[in-house]
């Protein structure tokens, strides 16, 4: 989980140009920090902060923070109020859906004298029986509880109700802890188990279980961009600054390049319980290149081939890679062999060829134009 750290102070001070000595506000939620530290430290002159959706399970390290107006700690692990008595100047604190049970820790906040509005809502502590009547007449310097206006009547009936306030024992941030053992029950659980009590411990753990997960995703995204620009070295690697193709052969594999009347044979020695998809074969007209493993093997050809008619195999026996590669040029040939021949001797060789390599002849080099009568 990440601590509070200068670094993440100027980073959420950007629209102060990263100055923290005179910066009056900062937003600090869903980082999932889990202690107030550095604050007043380094922002003494805050007057408005916002560190709502974290883990934070005590109020503290504010003390010094004598010109804060307004605090968000709503949906955080806080269990006490306490820590504040330094903050003169505060004048709205939402301490909205946290785990505040017991009324005996209102009273602290007592001291801050200039505070108008309270939120309380979603604590156990709203649940006790007069519990609105009891922080009313506790904190009488307040008009807003709960978002609602406290009228003259209210206060009216809290004071009758409370003329002697209850003595409650003294609860302070140092009776505040984290019970271990629920925790490691609760990071061991099913997270998606309904069961569970919903407690500081297990939503702490959840957190922490999230982070772990957002922490991996990460790595993995973070590896994807590492393979992108391995990709983009390696591009880099096999041209030449004039964009000419470089001879390679980087796993200084075995390999002999035949040159067979019309087609170009390339064989490449390989194991043969190397696994077939650990290689990757790429055919150009003037250049084939074969990556076995991360390894390039990268050859430019002695002369033009159809790519789209190769054919790469493997070796059952001695696991070697072929590629078959006919010559771009050989229907030339053919075409100057059909001239010298006569009329069924041509369309023999055309079908042959055509089924050989699979290309098509126009038609009209079939026919010889001396068997055709002229016109009359």
């Amino acid at each position: 989980m990440p601590p509070i750290t200068r670094e993440l102070l100027r980073k959420r001070a950007e629209h102060n140009d990263g100055e923290l000595s005179n910066l009056e506000e900062i937003t600090l939620h869903q980082y999932d920090i889990e202690k107030i530290e550095l604050l007043d430290v380094y922002c003494r002159n805050l007057k408005i902060l916002y560190l709502q959706s974290n883990q934070i399970l005590k109020i503290e390290g504010l003390g010094k923070l004598k010109r804060l107006e307004y605090l968000n700690l709503a949906l955080n692990n806080i269990q006490v109020i306490d820590g504040l008595q330094g903050c003169e100047s505060l004048k709205k604190l939402d301490l909205t859906v946290n785990f505040i049970e017991a009324l005996n820790s209102i009273p602290n906040l007592r001291h801050n004298e200039n505070l108008k509005e309270l939120h309380l809502t979603g604590n156990p502590c709203t649940s006790i029986e007069n519990y609105r009547h009891f922080v009313i007449e506790t904190l009488s310097q307040l008009t807003h509880l709960d978002g609602i206006l406290i009228e003259k009547s209210e206060r009216i009936k809290s004071h009758q109700d409370f003329r002697i306030l209850p003595d409650f024992p003294k609860n302070t941030n140092a009776d505040v802890k984290i019970d271990e053992k629920l925790l490691d029950q609760a990071l061991h659980a099913d997270m998606k188990n309904d069961s569970l009590p919903y407690t500081p411990e297990t939503r702490l753990a959840t957190a922490r279980e999230t982070a772990k997960l957002r922490a991996e995703k990460d790595k993995v995204r973070q590896l994807g961009s590492l393979s992108e620009l391995s990709a983009v070295k390696r591009k880099d690697r096999i041209l030449e600054k004039n964009g000419k193709i470089l001879q390679m052969n980087e796993g200084k594999y075995d390999f002999n390049l035949i040159d067979e009347d019309n087609f170009l044979i390339l064989d490449l020695a390989l194991s043969k319980f190397l696994d077939s998809s650990l290689i990757k074969v790429e055919i150009q007209s003037e250049f084939i290149r074969v990556e076995v493993k991360g390894k390039m093997l990268q050859l430019l050809l002695p002369e033009k081939v159809n790519e789209l008619e190769a054919v790469a195999q493997r070796s059952q026996t001695t696991g070697h890679l072929v590629l078959k590669m006919p010559k771009l040029h050989q229907i030339k040939n053919i075409k100057s062999k059909i001239s010298k021949t006569n009329a069924v001797e041509k369309e023999n060789i055309v079908v042959n060829i055509m089924e050989k390599v699979n290309v098509e002849i126009p038609f009209s080099s079939t026919t010889d134009e001396s068997e055709v009568p002229p016109l009359e």
